[in-house]
C-alpha cells in the first residue's frame, strides 16, 4: 500500500486555518462599531429659492377671413379672345410701321392679358368666412421652491449643523462610529 494515500492532507487544512485565524485577527484589530442614536434638533431653518416658469398659454378666437374662391369650369376662351383682338388692334396700328410684327405681338401679349384679367374677376368670388385662428403667449409664473433644511442639532453637549432634503422633525438619526486609532 502505498504510505502517501493513507495520510491526511494536513497541508491543506493547516492553510485553512491559518487563513481564517489571519482573518480574524485583521477584522477584529481593524473594525469599528457603529450605532445609530436619535440627537435632539435645536433649529431648522427651511432654505428656499425663488423660481420663475414660462407657461404657454393659447388664446383662441373667432375671426372674419376673407377667401378667394375659383369657379372650377374656368375657362381659356377670354384670354384667347383677347390675344386675338390684341393682335388684330396691333395690325392696324403698326400697318405702316417697319416693326410690325413686334407691335402685333405686343398688342396680342396686351390682350390676352386684359382678357385673362376680365375672366379672373368674373370667376372669382370673394367670401368672408369666419375661422377660429390661435395664438400662443407665455406668462411668466414665480413661485418659491423649498431647497433643502439646514438643522442644528446637538451631539455631547456640542452644537452642529447639516443640510437635509426633508424636514427632520424633533429628532435627527445620527450614526456614531468608534475605531482604535491602534
Amino acid at each position: 500500500m502505498n504510505s502517501k494515500a493513507n495520510r491526511p492532507n494536513t497541508s491543506r487544512r493547516n492553510w485553512s486555518a491559518a487563513v481564517s485565524v489571519i482573518s480574524l485577527g485583521l477584522m477584529s484589530g481593524a473594525a469599528a462599531s457603529t450605532q445609530v442614536i436619535d440627537v435632539p434638533v435645536k433649529d431648522v431653518i427651511t432654505m428656499t429659492e425663488r423660481v420663475e416658469e414660462r407657461v404657454p398659454i393659447e388664446r383662441c378666437r373667432v375671426k372674419s377671413v376673407r377667401v378667394s374662391r375659383n369657379d372650377r369650369d374656368r375657362s381659356l376662351t377670354p384670354t384667347l379672345l383677347g390675344g386675338i383682338i390684341g393682335g388684330a388692334v396691333g395690325s392696324e396700328l403698326g400697318r405702316n410701321s417697319s416693326k410690325k410684327s413686334l407691335v402685333i405681338g405686343a398688342s396680342a401679349l396686351l390682350g390676352g392679358s386684359i382678357g385673362h384679367d376680365i375672366a379672373r374677376d368674373r370667376y372669382e368670388r370673394i367670401e368672408y368666412v369666419n375661422r377660429e385662428v390661435c395664438d400662443t403667449d407665455y406668462e411668466i409664473r414665480e413661485y418659491t421652491q423649498i431647497t433643502g433644511y439646514r438643522v442644528r442639532y446637538e451631539y455631547d453637549g456640542t452644537t452642529y449643523e447639516t443640510i437635509t432634503d426633508r424636514h427632520p422633525g424633533a429628532t435627527l438619526p445620527l450614526e456614531i462610529s468608534v475605531r482604535p486609532l491602534y
